[in-house]
């Protein structure tokens, strides 16, 4: 049997065919609003709110060649106070899921990559995940691998997609539970500003037209495959090497703590 699933994008209303029985029943919602924790680290905001933040990679430089197969990578951020679980980095290596930095000390250190050429992406993100806005705080790189070869390349000057969350990542059932389709569009002119996204995440599928991002909620626990794509104003699909994007992720159930007792000793309930 089928039923018409109907999701609210930008003003518009996407009709989809959607088996009864299938695993999703969530609703797709723009701009969901989250208040931040007014803590320093984890407020997802700037230090200086004058002031942009600035994301750079030190290391490699672009166009380096990394005579082996392991590679340090180094960051500098400015204007962003990091804390683990709280404002971070999130880095992309080609079309990969992105990797959470929330300290500089150390450096992200990747092992057994391929040879040849490799884009990476970095930027900030808030502590829900979500990337911060400011252009400055997003840098890329494109370098290699024992060899010198042009797989993996993002030409700067053409439109690209970085999808940031979901990623391959666990999400945990909770009440209410928020899983974000998080990404940004690369553009250079104002013919370009009609880009946006298409996704299907199993059976929900539809177009971001506000561009800012959606989210669903209530996802059944079980396991997902996401595709998203970035397309034209007429709805074709945008080329470019990382124009789409495939991840699979889970949503797990929380198991909530069981209260136990020695034996004879009553327990009492929590509220």
């Amino acid at each position: 049997m089928k039923s018409l699933l109907l999701v609210f994008l930008g003003g518009g209303v996407l009709i989809a065919q959607t088996p009864t029985d299938s695993i999703p029943v969530a609703r797709a919602v723009p701009n969901f609003p989250i208040e931040p924790v007014l803590e320093k680290g984890f407020d997802g905001r700037s230090d200086n709110p004058m002031e942009p933040i600035t994301v750079s990679i030190l290391s490699p430089k672009p166009l380096e060649l990394c005579p082996v197969n392991e590679v340090d990578f180094f960051f500098q951020v400015t204007n962003y106070s990091m804390a683990p679980y709280g404002n971070r980095l999130h880095a992309i290596l080609d079309n990969q899921s992105p990797v959470a930095i929330d300290q500089l000390k150390r450096p992200m250190t990747l092992k057994e990559l391929s040879p040849g050429g490799h884009t990476l992406r970095v930027f900030a993100v808030k502590p829900d995940g979500r990337m911060i806005a400011d252009p400055q705080a997003f840098a890329m790189i494109y370098f290699y691998v024992i060899k010198k070869d042009y797989q993996n390349y993002i030409n700067p000057n053409t439109p690209f997609l970085t999808l940031n969350i979901p990623s391959i990542d666990p999400v945990d059932s909770v009440p209410e539970g928020v899983v974000w389709l998080d990404y940004r569009i690369h553009t250079l002119s104002d013919q370009e500003k009609g880009l946006k996204v298409r996704y299907r995440l199993s059976n929900i599928q539809g177009i971001d037209e506000v561009g800012k991002g959606i989210f669903w909620k209530n996802l059944k626990v079980g396991r997902y495959d996401l595709s998203v794509d970035l397309i034209d104003s007429t709805g074709n699909a945008v080329s470019g090497i990382f124009n789409r994007v495939l991840r699979v992720f889970d949503v797990r159930s929380v198991q909530k703590a069981i209260l136990s007792a020695p034996e004879g000793v009553p327990v009492v309930p929590q509220e």
